[in-house]
């Protein structure tokens, strides 16, 4: 008769020493004999492909934790066809903005039961295409491109039909599924803001420079907020997507013709770095200066004065986007997204 080593008891052995370790690693059949279920309901437990009464479900966590079971994901894709893996692209990790992004990306694939590869493209021109493609040569289950500088028909024709969506993105595609925050209402929210509430005829802007042919739809929603009320715009001044941005978009405001008293920084780092260059030219904000920004960046609550701003739903976001390529469903059609005035104090409110 002979006996698995790695069942033997101490006290069977009859040499009082601990029993020896296990030297293959344990299969999911193992798994199911010490939780005293089947294998099927193992795989329930680890995909969560079904729901598994709680106490199965305990014994077979359990055993795992016992037997420190660790699932073989090459042969599962091989099987399924899916690796649980999601690739995103973004453009900069370096924007607070998009890392919050990131986070927020993570956060949701790691409840899905996925595992996140993050990119960043450096805001340079590149041709996504050969990031999408690389991406699906590393068997990742779907590809997410923050922010993207192509369109959909510019991608290549073989990776169309693939699992790819857009995101925070205002140039819809017929061919692509996509979604974005509404910055069209949010801009002449903040502009009217600004005329109706605290009196300014003229608010100046400051917006980063795109290589995209379409306008900004911020640009639509700053130019609508002063119509409908019969006031001219104020200065458009075009600088990059970042704090340096908005201090050197401040100070061509400054240089050029009458100071403004208010001004929609198209994004909270352009805002902060208007914050900078109102303070280094003496003006106070919101007293001199009023300022809203767009986003809703942590750090946006915590300058001084605060800034209002509209902040972006980055989780609601980022949970329909992972959503979408783990259940296989990104079909084209865009989703628009409502985000939040968050006021502050840059306005010219709570002072």
């Amino acid at each position: 008769m002979t006996t698995d080593a790695s069942t033997v008891s101490p006290s069977e052995s009859g040499t009082g020493a601990p029993a020896p370790t296990r030297t293959k690693p344990a299969t999911r059949a193992d798994v199911a004999k010490r939780a005293g279920v089947s294998t099927a309901l193992v795989s329930y437990v680890l995909t969560g492909a079904k729901p598994v009464a709680p106490a199965s479900r305990e014994r077979v966590l359990a055993a795992i934790a016992e037997l420190e079971y660790r699932p073989n994901l090459t042969a599962r894709a091989l099987k399924t066809g899916r690796t649980n893996t999601i690739a995103v692209l973004i453009p900069s990790l370096q924007s607070a903005f998009y890392a919050e992004f990131a986070s927020e990306f993570e956060a949701e694939a790691a409840a899905r039961g996925c595992t996140l590869t993050l990119a960043n493209s450096h805001e340079a021109g590149v041709d996504e295409s050969t990031f999408v493609a690389s991406f699906f040569d590393r068997g990742v289950d779907g590809v997410i491109i923050a922010n993207p500088r192509q369109q959909a028909h510019e991608l290549d024709p073989q990776l169309r039909s693939r699992p790819v969506l857009w995101i925070d993105t205002y140039d819809p595609s017929a061919t692509a599924r996509s979604m974005g925050t509404d910055s069209h209402r949010a801009a002449r929210e903040l502009v009217e803001h600004l005329i109706t509430v605290h009196g300014h005829d003229q608010v100046a802007m400051v917006l980063g420079r795109s290589d995209r042919s379409s306008l900004d739809p911020r640009v639509d929603g700053w130019r609508e907020a002063h119509a409908a009320h019969g006031k001219k715009p104020g200065r458009l001044e075009v600088t990059s997507w970042d704090m340096r941005g908005g201090h050197e978009g401040m100070r061509a405001l400054l240089e050029r013709g009458t100071p403004p008293t208010a001004v929609f920084a198209a994004n909270d780092e352009i805002a902060i770095g208007v914050l900078r260059g109102a303070a280094d030219a003496g003006l106070s904000v919101p007293t001199d200066l009023a300022l809203v920004g767009f986003d809703g960046i942590a750090a946006s609550r915590y300058m001084a004065p605060s800034i209002t701003t509209y902040r972006q739903p980055l989780r609601e976001m980022a949970r329909a986007a992972i959503g979408y390529v783990v259940d296989g469903h990104v079909s084209p059609g865009h989703q628009e997204f409502a985000g939040e005035f968050q006021l502050g104090e840059s306005c010219g409110c709570g002072r």
